[in-house]
């Protein structure tokens, strides 16, 4: 938020500049002053970022990591076709890269395509077939999104998500999840928790209700969906490494993510599915957020998307490898695991707190001084 508060300034100051130049005013001081304090708030921290982009160095921790683009049209291919099928593509294109020494396979949002109750999901065939997978390989794990489910009883009944069964009575949550699947077999899950509006979440959902059966279909699970109340840090067969996932829309949230890394996490992967904007900026535009959560963080990013852009970025926001859009692919980079903590992960969004709470008692302040000097101008009358 400290870019939006940039983009203000400069603009308050080059119209003041603009208006003097326009009416010829004589304040040639007034001009001079607007006009060079719009070129410093443009330099200035241009330079300050220069010098801290020139200076970072890396630490040099790596890990190998391969990040699969199945690219399956999810308007016509990726809700209809087999699960198995799915899961095999996903496979076929991972073998191209994978060796012993890779550690991690990142894979996109709902790739899996077999809904699954959370207390079974080792006997999901798509997840045996993947585990299969990783008997080939010594230290290899896997991070796959899927929608899972999760019977409701007692307090869960109330979560938000949580929908009767249609014939059958109870409740179950449905959710939006990352999986890690790796040898010790414990699949460790993440629940996606900034939904998507109107696809995953319905606001006022009691005065909504009647409607939310005509929330957007995107595939997968559709409505208020749960979420989790932490942002998970999954420890791996990978000693001394973290790994966190983001799923698609919580990407362009930074003090969001940076929770993540609070919680531990060494490396961020973004599992995404970009394919229903088509050819729009809408994929152009939600990969380059990774770039600023790299550099927020101080992570290096691993992103799959389903039909594109994935790619790796490192801890400056260079993109490093980047794929085509709505082409398959599957492409391996090393990435750095960092353990540091930045300004920006310990106190999150400061700067749009400070510029709320003082807008706020700023127009507290103008309403009470209205308010003083129109009683005594009332009074004096």
């Amino acid at each position: 938020m400290g870019g939006t508060l940039w983009i203000i300034l400069v603009n308050a100051f080059v119209f003041e500049a603009l208006i003097l130049f326009i009416l010829k005013s004589e304040f040639i001081k007034k001009k001079l002053i607007y006009s060079g304090i719009a070129l410093l708030l443009i330099i200035f921290p241009i330079l300050i970022s220069q010098l801290i982009y020139s200076n970072y160095k890396e630490t040099n921790n790596p890990v190998d990591v391969v990040v699969v683009q199945p690219n399956v049209d999810p308007y016509n291919e990726q809700y209809t076709a087999p699960p198995v099928e799915i899961m095999n593509k996903i496979l076929q294109l991972a073998e191209k890269k994978v060796d012993s020494n890779v550690s991690f396979v990142v894979c996109p949002e709902s790739a899996l395509q077999e809904y699954a109750y959370e207390d079974q999901l080792s006997f999901v065939s798509s997840v045996q077939g993947i585990h299969a997978f990783l008997n080939k390989y010594k230290n290899l794990s896997f991070m796959v999104g899927l929608s899972t489910h999760k019977v409701a009883k007692g307090a869960d009944t109330l979560d938000v998500g949580a929908k009767r069964y249609p014939e059958a009575p109870g409740y179950y949550i449905p959710y939006n999840t990352a999986l890690l699947i790796d040898k010790p077999y414990t699949l460790p899950f993440y629940h996606k928790s900034k939904l998507t509006p109107g696809v995953e979440k319905m606001p006022f959902k009691k005065l909504f209700k009647p409607i939310e059966k005509f929330a957007i279909n995107l595939g997968g699970t559709i409505g208020s969906l749960g979420i989790d109340a932490e942002r998970k840090s999954f420890t791996t067969t990978l000693k001394g490494v973290k790994v966190s996932p983001i799923i698609c829309y919580e990407s362009i949230y930074g003090e969001f993510v940076s929770e993540f890394v609070r919680n531990g996490s060494n490396l961020l992967f973004i599992i995404t599915n970009d394919g229903w904007w088509g050819n729009s900026p809408g994929h152009r535009q939600h990969f380059s957020f990774a770039t600023l959560r790299a550099i927020e963080t101080r992570r290096d990013i691993a992103r799959s998307a389903n039909t594109g852009i994935s790619g790796f970025i490192n801890q400056r926001g260079d993109v490093l490898m980047r794929t085509k859009y709505w082409e398959p692919d599957v492409i391996r980079h090393q990435m750095n695991a960092n353990s540091a903590i930045t300004f920006y992960v310990r106190y999150g969004d400061y700067m749009g707190r400070f510029c709320y709470y003082s807008g706020l008692m700023l127009l507290l302040a103008s309403l009470l001084y209205s308010i003083v000097k129109r009683r005594r101008k009332l009074s004096v009358n």
